[in-house]
């Protein structure tokens, strides 16, 4: 059967629909003592969806260091 078709108010109120949280990677880079390699560190991060991503990223770098 065919779909019906969508009006142009509900194509443009699918955009509008809030984004709860979004996860974000973060990769690091650090030298390991022993060996003098660079070794890489990942780490997921769930920020809500309504807060600002600099200030989120300059928080979990105040903390990290």
């Amino acid at each position: 059967m065919a779909k019906a078709p969508k009006s142009f108010a509900s194509k443009a109120q699918k955009g509008e629909q809030k984004i709860e949280k979004r996860q974000i990677r973060v990769i690091k880079g650090a030298v390991d003592p022993n060996t003098g390699t660079v070794k890489y560190l990942d780490r997921m991060h769930t920020i809500p969806g309504d807060g600002d991503l600099d200030a989120h990223l300059a928080k979990l770098s105040e903390s990290k260091s």
